[in-house]
C-alpha cells in the first residue's frame, strides 16, 4: 500500500471518529455520520482523499463480507421457511415498482431506455442499510423484519438478471455473446451447489480438527471468497456469490464459529462501504439542482413506501406490516449504483440523469434511519383513520366462519414462536383454557394439531383482542419478538382490561419501563433470564443450597431487576457467597481392582483424617450409595465422589495408587 493512501485512509478514519462522535452526542443514527463522513472526506467537499478508487475497493469488500455473513445466519431450511415471502411478496415488489417508475418516466423522457434502466434502479433498495439497522434494533426476527429481509434477498438475485439486459439495451447484443453465456453460468451454478454442499462441510472439518482458531478462520475467509469468485466467474455478482457462499458454510456445524470470526471483519469493512457511497455525492450539484433532488426524493421514497403495502397485503398480512415494511425499504439500494455505473458506460444513461440518481440515493439512503425510527408514530396515526377491518387484520379475503370464544378466565397467547409453544402446551398438559392469536398460517395450523384454540389475526387490533374474549381473560402473555407489536398490545389490552394480568416477553433490559408504564404487570426480558439461569448454574456449581438460589433469584426478580442495572449499588455476588467455597472441588476417583483398600470399610479408612476429603456417594453398576455409612466396604472398580481441596483430592489418588503398590 503507498504511502499516501495509507495517510489518507488514516485521516479519513480520525474524520470519521470525530463525526460518528458528535452524532452520538446528538443522538443521530451512526450510519448517517458514515455518509457524512464520505460526503466531507470526498472530492467534492474537502478533497481529503484523493484514492477514491482503492477505498471503493474496500468498500466491495465490505459489501462481501457482510452478504456473506447474512448467507452465514440463513440456511436453505430458513430460506425455504420464507420462500411464500420471497417469491410473492419480492416478485410483488419488484414489478409494481418498477412498473410504475417506467410508466412515470416514461411520460418524463421520451427515451424508453432510460425508463427501463430508472425502473430498476429505483426498484432495489440498500441490503446494507436495512440489514444493519434490523440487527441493531433487534427486528430481524420481526414479522416486519422478516418480510423486508425477503425482498431484499430476491431484489440480490434479480441483479444478475438486470446486469443481462444492458448489452441487450445498449445495442450490443447481437455481437456479444454476454446474454447466452450468463444463462449457460446460471445453469453452471445451479450444477456446481451440491458439489460444494458436499466439499466444503468435509474441508472445515480437517481445519476444525487441527484446533487452531487462526488457521479455522482463514479458511473461512478462503472459503468464502474462494465461491464468491467461483460464482462471479460464471456470471453472478460478486456479493451474491458472497451470499451463496454464506449459505453453503451455514449448513455445516461450523457455521456459528465462522458467524463468530467473520462479525468483526464485517463491521470494520461495512464502515467503508457507507464512507465510499458518501463520498459520491457532487456537493456543488446537489445544491444546484436542490428543487429537483428534493422532489425526485420524496416521489420515490414515497411511492415505493406505499407500493411495498399490497405485496404485504397479499401474503395475508396486515396493513401495519406493510408500511412499517413500506419504511424500511423506501431507499434506493447499493447494488443500483453497479447497474447505473454499468448503464453510463454502455451509454444508456447521460452523465446528467448519472447524478440525479446519485443524488437522490444518496439522500434517501441518509433518511433511511429517520423513516425506520418513524415507522411507528406513522402507523399509529393510519390507525386513526377509518380502515376496512380487513386491512387492519391482514385479511385479502374475508375469513371463514369461526365459533364465538366462550372462555371465562382463560389464558391468551400471541404468538407460537418457541415461546409461545411452551406455554400452550403447559396450558394443554395442566388443562388451563387458552387461547392462541398467530398471524403465520403455518404456525397456525401447528397450534391446532398441538391441541391449542388458535385464532389467525393481528394482536395489535382491538376487534381481534376482543374477538379473543380479552374481556373475560384472566391473563394475556406477549411471546412475539416485535418490540412494536408488544408495546401496542400491551396498552391495548390493558385499556379493554384494566383488571388483567399482563406478562410480556423482551429482548432488552432498556425495554422494561416503557412496557411497565404501558400496563403490563410483569415483564420477562430475554437477556435477564438468560443471566439469571447462568447466575442459577453458577451458585450450584458452588455448592450452594438449593433454597438459597432460590431466595436470591427471587431477591432479583422481585428488585425490578435493580441488583443488575444499578452498580453503585452493593449486591450479593458469587464471589460473597463462595469465598469459603472456592478452595473446594468435587471430583470421580475409580479404584483400582489391585489397592489395597478394596474389601475394606470406611472406617478402617478413615479417609477424611487422612486426607482431608470428604466421600459423598459411591457410585456402583447396581446403583449410587449416598452419605455411606461407616462398614460400607470399598470393591474394586468402585467410582469415589468427593469433596475437597485439589491438594486434598491428590493425595487421596496418591494413596489409592500407593495402597496397590
Amino acid at each position: 500500500m503507498e504511502l499516501s493512501l495509507l495517510r489518507e485512509l488514516v485521516v479519513t478514519l480520525a474524520l470519521a471518529l470525530v463525526v460518528l462522535l458528535v452524532c452520538h452526542r446528538l443522538r443521530i443514527p451512526g450510519l448517517v455520520g458514515l455518509l457524512a463522513t464520505g460526503v466531507l472526506a470526498g472530492p467534492h467537499l474537502l478533497g481529503i482523499t484523493n484514492s477514491s478508487h482503492e477505498i471503493e475497493l474496500l468498500a466491495e469488500i465490505g459489501v462481501v463480507l457482510l452478504l456473506f455473513t447474512i448467507g452465514l445466519e440463513f440456511s436453505l431450511g430458513g430460506l425455504a421457511k420464507i420462500r411464500r415471502f420471497i417469491v410473492i411478496g419480492g416478485g410483488v415488489q419488484l414489478a409494481l415498482t418498477w412498473g410504475v417508475a417506467y410508466a412515470v418516466l416514461t411520460l418524463l423522457w421520451h427515451d424508453w431506455r432510460e425508463a427501463v434502466i430508472f425502473g430498476f434502479l429505483v426498484a432495489f433498495s440498500s441490503t446494507a442499510i436495512v440489514l444493519k439497522i434490523l440487527q441493531e434494533r433487534g427486528l430481524v426476527d420481526a414479522p416486519a423484519g422478516r418480510v423486508a429481509l425477503s425482498i431484499l434477498i430476491l431484489q440480490d438475485i434479480a441483479v444478475v438478471f438486470v446486469m443481462m439486459l444492458i448489452p441487450l439495451l445498449s445495442g450490443s447484443a447481437d455481437s456479444d455473446p454476454s446474454w447466452s453465456r450468463q444463462l449457460l453460468s446460471f445453469g453452471a451454478v445451479l450444477v456446481s451447489l451440491p458439489i460444494l454442499y458436499w466439499i466444503v462441510p468435509r474441508a472445515l472439518y480437517v481445519v476444525a480438527r487441527t484446533g487452531n482458531p487462526e488457521l479455522f478462520l482463514l479458511s473461512v475467509l478462503v472459503l468464502g471468497f474462494l465461491i464468491a469468485f467461483i460464482f462471479q466467474s460464471v456470471g453472478l455478482s460478486l456479493a451474491l456469490g458472497a451470499f451463496l457462499a454464506g449459505l453453503i458454510i451455514a449448513e455445516s456445524e461450523f457455521s456459528h464459529q465462522a458467524l463468530g470470526n467473520m462479525l468483526p471483519l464485517q463491521q470494520v469493512f461495512t464502515s467503508f462501504f457507507f464512507v465510499s457511497i458518501g463520498m459520491l455525492l457532487d456537493v456543488p450539484f446537489l445544491l444546484a439542482h436542490w428543487p429537483l433532488i428534493a422532489g425526485a426524493t420524496t416521489a420515490v421514497i414515497i411511492g415505493k413506501a406505499l407500493i411495498v403495502i399490497p405485496a404485504v397485503l397479499l401474503l395475508g398480512l396486515p396493513l401495519r406490516i406493510g408500511l412499517t415494511c413500506g419504511l424500511f425499504l423506501a431507499q434506493v439500494g447499493e447494488f443500483s449504483f453497479v447497474l447505473a455505473r454499468n448503464a453510463l458506460d454502455a451509454q444508456i444513461l447521460t452523465e446528467e440523469l448519472y447524478q440525479i440518481f446519485l443524488a437522490v440515493s444518496l439522500v434517501s439512503m441518509a433518511l433511511t434511519p429517520l423513516l425506520m425510527s418513524a415507522a411507528e408514530p406513522i402507523v399509529a396515526l393510519c390507525y386513526k383513520l377509518s380502515i376496512p377491518l380487513w386491512l387492519k387484520e391482514g385479511r385479502f379475503f374475508q375469513p371463514e366462519h369461526r365459533e364465538p370464544v366462550c372462555f371465562v378466565d382463560h389464558l391468551i397467547i400471541v404468538g407460537y414462536g418457541v415461546n409461545g409453544r411452551n406455554i400452550a402446551r403447559g396450558a394443554v398438559a395442566t388443562h388451563i383454557p387458552h387461547i392462541v392469536l398467530e398471524m403465520n398460517p403455518e404456525m397456525l395450523k401447528q397450534a391446532r394439531e398441538d391441541g391449542s384454540r388458535a385464532l389467525y389475526g393481528d394482536a395489535s387490533q382491538e376487534a381481534v383482542l376482543r374477538e379473543a374474549g380479552v374481556a373475560k381473560a384472566r391473563m394475556l402473555v406477549i411471546a412475539i419478538a416485535d418490540p412494536v407489536a408488544t408495546r401496542r398490545i400491551t396498552s391495548l389490552a390493558r385499556s379493554l382490561h384494566p383488571a388483567l394480568h399482563i406478562v410480556a416477553r423482551t429482548r432488552l433490559m432498556h425495554e422494561i419501563p416503557e412496557l411497565h408504564k404501558l400496563g403490563a404487570n410483569e415483564v420477562i426480558p430475554e437477556e435477564f433470564e438468560t443471566s439469571i439461569e447462568i447466575f442459577s448454574r453458577a451458585l450450584r456449581h458452588y455448592l450452594v443450597p438449593e433454597q438459597e438460589i432460590d431466595a436470591l433469584v427471587a431477591k432479583l426478580r422481585a428488585g425490578s431487576y435493580e441488583m443488575f442495572r444499578s452498580p453503585n449499588r452493593r449486591s450479593l455476588t458469587i464471589d460473597d457467597i463462595s469465598d469459603s467455597l472456592s478452595e473446594l472441588n468435587i471430583a470421580s476417583i475409580r479404584v483400582p481392582q489391585e489397592s489395597s483398600w478394596v474389601h475394606r470399610s470406611l472406617s478402617e479408612l478413615d479417609i477424611r483424617n487422612t486426607t482431608g476429603v470428604t466421600l459423598l456417594a459411591i457410585r456402583r453398576p447396581e446403583g449410587v450409595i449416598s452419605n455411606p455409612a461407616a462398614a460400607t466396604r470399598i470393591n474394586a472398580e468402585d467410582l469415589l465422589l468427593v469433596l475437597g481441596a485439589p491438594h486434598e483430592i491428590t493425595k487421596l489418588q496418591e494413596q489409592l495408587n500407593a495402597a496397590g503398590q
